[in-house]
């Protein structure tokens, strides 16, 4: 890698979760939790026990499964 390509790749890198890499992982996290909680939730599992384990409030909650339910009725 040339100088030049390996500075602009720390710099992105290394400029935390601000950065499009940090954006990326942050990206992901969130699609894993929305996944997890829709498996909880097919489950029966409570949402308060649900909220908590996908580390959502409540209100996060709700906005998926409606959003989840309004696609499925398509």
């Amino acid at each position: 890698m040339s100088n030049l390509s390996t500075g602009v790749y720390n710099k992105g890198y290394n400029a935390g979760y601000d950065s499009g890499y940090g954006s990326g992982i942050s990206a992901g996290e969130l699609k894993k939790a929305k996944e997890v909680a829709y498996k909880l939730y097919d489950r029966g599992m409570s949402e308060e026990d649900i909220a908590l384990t996908a580390e959502i409030s409540m209100e996060t909650l709700h906005e998926w499964i409606a959003e989840r339910e309004k696609n499925l009725v398509k």
